[in-house]
């Protein structure tokens, strides 16, 4: 797995945005995983990419709170 989401502040595990995308980004990961043992190249990098989007979202939803 590639992020922790333990160290997310417990009240905002709650938020509602912020669980919707935790839960994309441990979708996407799982997502991630598969395609490279599948050895899917454009699928792994394309799925990189969404994971860092996601990851933005997520951070800049933290640093408003």
């Amino acid at each position: 797995m590639l992020v922790n989401h333990d160290w997310m502040p417990t009240q905002m595990r709650h938020h509602p945005q912020v669980q919707e995308l935790s839960d994309q980004l441990q979708q996407l990961e799982q997502d991630l995983s598969r395609k490279r043992q599948a050895g899917d190249e454009q699928g792994f990098r394309i799925t990189y990419c969404q994971i860092s989007s996601v990851q933005q979202r997520l951070l800049t939803l933290l640093s408003q709170h």
